[in-house]
């Protein structure tokens, strides 16, 4: 039985977008007109913006066998909420074949999260008869952020500390994560149907280099969170400091730490609860793939430490 697109957008989640074109589905994460705002600041931003991060199909079956016919690399499937198998697609339509034992279950197909080639959904297949119902989940996160929140250097995208996050509270998420992301008053966006429980901003790390002088930084980072106070309330907010990295000489504006400071008391003065970054991550290097960009292990204990955070 081969699902209709209106059956497959019911178990499509995380996108805010989705284009349908000679029957391929291409879900985005944020909206032309906020795509369109990445590309004005930068050209790799908007490259990014394009990635289908936190993207996924979740659903629940009882099929023996689900075959997906995709575009991009890389995709993580999890049955049952664990890590079972990856595709590694191409530009072209390939299809990607699980085989089942007939029970329910939930499979959960998560789209590449990074740029290079955009996770595209051409088709899907179940045993006529089988049961395909969307996952029903227990909360809804938004993350807004960079880099870090769009998963690189996790080298799994389903172990990043967003997805970690989310898959620990059952949570719907939207994943607006893009590399090299700063505070930016165009490029905040309040997805229209959803709902948020929390809402999680983390950027801070790149606005170090980009804003030549605190007294910029701050203004940048009160305009945006004016903009999402205005959108969810402070009391939905957590706002996360950067983590630790290990580049932190002095740049034009100051230290690592006043940069810190001037994003969290934009925080404190509008009433958004704090997360401190700098306990996220541990202060060593075996934790992190680059200067700034945690590895898997140092993703795991982000999530791990800001589940323990939410749970207070």
């Amino acid at each position: 039985m081969k699902l209709t697109t209106e059956q497959i957008k019911e178990i499509l989640f995380g996108a805010v977008e989705v284009i349908e074109e000679a029957g391929v589905l291409s879900p985005y994460k944020c909206t032309t007109p906020i795509r369109k705002a990445w590309y004005s600041l930068r050209k790799d931003l908007g490259i990014r913006s394009e990635a289908s991060t936190g993207i996924r199909l979740d659903f629940v079956t009882d099929g023996e066998e689900v075959t997906f016919t995709l575009i991009g690399k890389t995709f993580d499937l999890l049955i049952d909420g664990l890590l079972a198998d990856r595709f590694a697609g191409s530009h072209e339509p390939e299809d990607f074949s699980v085989t089942l034992d007939g029970d329910l279950h939930r499979i959960t197909l998560i789209f590449p999260s990074h740029d290079g080639c955009i996770g595209k959904l051409c088709g899907m297949e179940v045993p006529d008869g089988a049961t395909v119902a969307p996952h029903k989940y227990d909360k809804k996160f938004l993350f807004l952020g960079d880099s870090i929140t769009q998963g690189w250097n996790s080298g799994i995208d389903s172990l990043s500390y967003a997805w970690r996050t989310s898959l620990h509270f059952n949570a719907d998420c939207i994943i607006h994560g893009v590399g090299g992301g700063i505070f930016h008053l165009p490029v905040f966006e309040s997805p229209v149907d959803f709902d948020p429980d929390l809402v999680f901003i983390a950027f801070g790390t790149n606005d170090f280099g980009y804003y030549k002088t605190l007294e910029d930084l701050q203004k940048a980072t009160a305009e945006y969170l004016d903009l999402a106070v205005a959108a969810y309330g402070s009391e939905k907010i957590r706002g996360i400091t950067p983590i630790w990295r290990y580049d932190t000489w002095v740049k034009p504006m100051g230290t690592f730490d006043e940069c810190i400071d001037v994003i969290r008391t934009e925080y404190e003065k509008r009433g958004i609860a704090v997360i401190d970054g700098l306990s996220l991550v541990p202060h060593n290097r075996d934790f992190f793939a680059d200067a700034l960009h945690p590895n898997a292990l140092g993703f795991s204990m982000y999530a791990e430490n800001l589940i323990k955070a939410l749970n207070g």
